[in-house]
């Protein structure tokens, strides 16, 4: 139970970065909207956003290498190289086949999965 507590607290933390990350992207791409998306109202959400993410990810790497975490089922680079290959992929047929621009969320939704992979193998 040891090792469940930070990566329970870890994922709650990325749960709170993804909320607080929702808010802020319809606050400031609301249309309309004329202020910086960095400062003021909008700043403090993506602090807020940013803060949660990097505990959430520091909590669950913490749990992730607590002693008497079961051995990994897969190597953790091949975890790694998995999830590189699995945003090239996603990135290029993005923008080459859909013609779409490559933002930011991929590499977040790419980069939770992996914690989560890593996570799963670590309880």
């Amino acid at each position: 139970m040891r090792i469940m507590k930070p990566l329970i607290a870890g994922h709650v933390f990325l749960i709170v970065c993804c909320i607080f990350y929702l808010v802020w992207w319809c606050y400031a791409f609301r249309p309309g909207f004329v202020s910086s998306r960095v400062s003021g109202k909008a700043g403090i959400l993506l602090l807020v956003t940013a803060v949660s993410g990097i505990a959430g990810l520091t909590l669950s790497i913490i749990g992730m290498n607590q002693p008497g975490t079961r051995a990994a089922m897969l190597p953790t680079a091949a975890i790694i190289v998995g999830g590189i290959v699995i945003y090239l992929l996603l990135m290029i047929g993005s923008s080459a086949l859909l013609h779409r621009q490559v933002t930011t969320e991929l590499l977040l939704i790419i980069g939770w999965l992996m914690v989560e992979f890593l996570s799963y193998q670590s309880a």
